[in-house]
């Protein structure tokens, strides 16, 4: 959560003197209590989590203040130093220890820390915003609520506010001006607020990871809170804010919580519009100002750094053991209540007013130790002592009960080498680098070593996808080393193929698609077999119907589709094209159908400390397996005779899957394990075998596994 410089003195606007304003903390109390509800369950407050956008806003207004009221001096470097200090002592030492403590227990629990471990080291040097984004992380997937540090992105994006506004205050002579200095201070933080402010609405569709995570989107709302005051201030506005009701902007504010997450950009502009508008029609015998000013209200948003910090921790630790149920809720408010009030006790404020060091820049260097030395012990327990702490079943470990690494034995297909990064521009820059990137990602055998992809006429299978085309490399390494084809295996994360009829909104993605289609097309000859595999359910699903979905195909007028009936008729008409395209070169094209998931995968493998309600895992497993089997019907009569759809689900979930079943045969939430791919074997050689054999035929055909 975004917390300033949030001394107990508070400037009035438009006054040169400081006094506290009670009522500020009152609404730091209210936002927490937002984001603590929706964490708890989101469909108490499904827009609760806008409770750190009133924070930014409170930022914005709060910092600019305290500028306001220092005094001016002739040393900009002190200046700079002296301000970056005081956030080292205010942010760190909570954070330091609340990320030490919750790695080393979330460590005991989670097999797959590393993660979380990375989050944490880069919140203690303010950008896990950007590791989350560069992760392609979604804020509202199920996963994310895992990642015990998942909540520090808002940290990372007040932090890199702040190596900005500094500089922004020093060229504008807001400390040392006493006439003009509002007005070019307001020019200079307006109109990179509206610049922000369009990228937030373009991004929240074409690129939401990059709209929340990044501070460049956020920065309109903490300069919403900077303008805020500079206004009030210099006197502008204040008759237009004394019209306002309080009560019913600070009403207006708390029933944005209750918004639908599907109206995300409305509901964050709606909150912070109106959380400053509460703050500049505040008024002394309001009866809004006198709830908020209430010493128990105040109390709560005095401890709101403290509160937020450590909620998540325990919410996480708990999805990970006793799970979030109507009987745990009590203990874990009381967790975190304890928790927060030892944090803002024992090492907030005492850290926040302790002289650490008579110089500030040896302030800075003392936070920093402190981060190194944090962060050494959290980077040993995510590489070389991975694991070392888990006290569930080690024999669940990676490359253990998933059947071994995901690679083409004999050859350079696996992972680094072939699931290509969305950010990694190489093999995107000419046809050449692709082709390159292409010929290192095929096996063949001894007989077949020439330059081009293959010289003789043995048969030919290309791979390729998005992540499940990795996951796909276990049954093509057993086809491979028994002698049936050479193979050509490459994907691109988050990246279906193939592209659809107006691009992709992933950076990267289209152009990869493209030159995909173009390799594999010039490279295939007749008889040779094009294996399409991906995460269909996400990138064809229903956002209102299915979870974890992906909005990213563009339509004819460049706007995102974001139905399922309109994701999956682009799809089928790409797919249906490049299978056309396919057959006349005498090339067979099979698309994999969608296989079980479990996005609550991790709570649901039952270990000993796991107390999970395990009828809900049932259930969701239940829920996603009739998605499945209703996606692949979707898709059976969507395609043209040219595509055979490979449909797992006979062999997979022949008498139906539990949990149990379903949390064994995955490798994470979607992914199949090396295990499950290998069961769907026998399958899938007999269809290569025979064009003509159905999806009717493989239940039979995997009973000879």
């Amino acid at each position: 959560m975004p917390h300033p410089a949030q001394q107990t003195d508070q400037t009035s606007p438009g006054k040169g003197s400081s006094f506290y304003r009670p009522e500020i903390d009152g609404l730091r109390a209210v936002a927490v209590i937002a984001v603590i509800a929706n964490h708890f369950n989101k469909d108490i407050l499904p827009s609760g989590y806008l409770g750190v956008d009133i924070f930014f806003v409170i930022s914005g207004f709060v910092i600019t203040a305290s500028f306001a009221r220092i005094r001016p001096v002739s040393n900009n470097k002190e200046l700079l130093l002296e301000f970056y200090a005081r956030r080292i002592k205010r942010l760190l030492p909570a954070l330091v220890v609340c990320v030490a403590i919750t790695s080393l227990f979330i460590s005991l629990f989670d097999r797959h820390s590393g993660v979380t471990l990375a989050t944490g080291i880069s919140a203690l040097f303010g950008f896990s915003n950007i590791y989350l984004f560069q992760q392609s992380t979604d804020y509202f997937a199920r996963t994310t609520e895992l990642n015990a540090f998942t909540h520090t992105w808002s940290l990372g994006i007040e932090e890199q506010f702040y190596l900005v506004f500094p500089i922004l205050i020093l060229i504008s002579g807001f400390i040392t001006s006493t006439s003009a200095r509002c007005n070019k201070l307001i020019w200079l933080v307006g109109i990179p607020s509206v610049a922000s402010l369009i990228a937030f609405i373009r991004l929240s569709d074409t690129n939401p990871s990059a709209a929340y995570f990044l501070m460049p989107s956020r920065f309109w709302e903490i300069g919403a809170g900077c303008l805020l005051f500079l206004m009030l201030t210099a006197g502008r506005g204040r008759g237009f804010a004394e019209r306002l009701s309080p009560l019913v902007v600070l009403a207006l504010l708390i029933a944005s919580f209750l918004l639908p997450q599907r109206l995300q950009v409305i509901a964050t502009l709606s909150v912070v519009v109106l959380t400053a508008a509460l703050i500049a029609c505040l008024q002394p015998k309001s009866l809004a100002k006198s709830w908020l000013s209430n010493p128990a209200v105040v109390g709560i948003g005095l401890l709101s750094y403290s509160l937020y910090l450590w909620h998540w921790s325990v919410l996480a630790i708990s999805r990970w053991t006793i799970g979030i149920q109507w009987w745990t809720i009590p203990l874990q408010i009381a967790v975190i209540w304890l928790l927060a009030i030892a944090s803002y006790r024992y090492i907030e404020q005492p850290l926040r007013y302790a002289q650490w060091s008579g110089l500030s820049w040896r302030t800075i260097a003392l936070g920093l130790i402190g981060a190194v030395s944090t962060s050494l012990p959290l980077w040993a327990l995510s590489s070389p002592l991975k694991g070392s702490l888990y006290l569930g079943d080690r024999s669940m470990m990676d490359g253990v009960r998933d059947g071994g690494p995901l690679k083409i034995k004999g050859s350079k297909i696996n992972p680094p080498n072939c699931a290509s990064r969305k950010n990694d521009k190489t093999i995107l820059s000419s046809k050449e680098s692709f082709n390159e990137y292409a010929t290192l990602c095929t096996a063949r055998h001894p007989i077949n070593q020439g330059g081009a992809v293959r010289t003789n006429d043995k048969r030919h299978i290309f791979v390729v996808g998005d992540s499940h085309a990795m996951a796909f490399s276990p049954l093509a390494n057993r086809l491979f080393k028994r002698g049936h084809a050479s193979i050509t295996l490459f994907g691109r994360p988050g990246c279906p193929f193939p592209d659809t009829d107006y691009g992709n909104t992933r950076e990267g993605c289209s152009r990869f698609l493209e030159l995909s289609e173009e390799f594999i097309l010039s490279q295939a000859r007749p008889g040779d077999v094009v294996v399409i595999n991906g995460y269909l359910l996400s990138h064809l699903g229903d956002r209102e119907n299915l979870k974890d979905t992906r909005d990213q195909f563009r339509g004819l007028d460049g706007q995102t589709l974001t139905t399922g009936e309109e994701k999956s008729a682009s799809y089928l008409r790409a797919i249906n094209a490049f299978g056309e395209a396919a057959s006349a070169r005498g090339v067979r094209t099979i698309l994999i159908g969608a296989t079980p998931r479990n996005l609550d995968y991790d709570i649901c493998f039952q270990e000993w400390f796991s107390l999970q309600a395990v009828t809900q895992c049932e259930q969701e497993v239940g829920r996603e397996v009739a998605n499945a089997k209703r996606m692949n019907s979707l898709l059976r009569e969507g395609l043209v005779a040219q595509v055979e759809l490979f449909d797992p689900m006979p062999v997979l979930c022949s008498d139906g899957c539990s949990n149990a079943m379903v949390t064994q045969m995955l490798r994470d939430t979607d992914h199949l394990s090396a295990q499950a791919m290998l069961t769907l074997y026998e399958a899938f050689e007999s269809l290569l075998a025979n064009p003509r054999l159905t999806s009717s035929n493989l239940n039979s055909a995997g009973q000879h596994r």
